[in-house]
């Protein structure tokens, strides 16, 4: 195996380590007879920096914010808490609580907090509006 590029008593060099990477049995005489599969990649030019700082013109994202934190005995998975809160997000908006509930006008955010005993299960709903949101 004296051919063998990847030697592990050799000293550390970056064309011996990508080339164990990309053909870790691969020969020196291969190498050789497929000049195109090793020939070395150009470095992308390095990117400028912004010039000047690029200004945002309002702050937040103007959804109203409904959260929801089911306190359990025991927690459910991310998909199930999510899908346990749809129909209060329906009789919300059935209510005329909030406008809608696509994504372009609410923000869901849901969180869970474990309890005790049976007694103390309860889900807490809390609604956010931004200044600029009006029903």
């Amino acid at each position: 195996m004296a051919d063998s590029i990847y030697q592990p008593d050799c000293q550390r060099h970056p064309v011996n380590d990508e080339f164990a990477k990309l053909f870790g049995r691969a020969s020196r005489s291969f190498a050789k007879a497929n000049p195109a599969l090793f020939a070395a990649e150009p470095e992308p030019a390095p990117r400028k920096a912004l010039e000047r700082k690029v200004e945002g013109t309002q702050h937040g994202d103007g959804r109203i914010v409904v959260r929801y934190r089911l306190c359990r005995c025991r927690c459910l998975d991310p998909d199930n808490a999510y899908a346990s809160t749809k129909t209060l997000t329906d009789l919300l908006c059935r209510c005329g609580i909030i406008p809608g509930d696509d994504a372009q006008k609410i923000r869901l955010e849901v969180e869970q907090k474990k309890v005790d005993h049976r007694k103390d299960q309860r889900t807490e709903i809390t609604i956010t509006w931004p200044e600029n949101v009006s029903l």
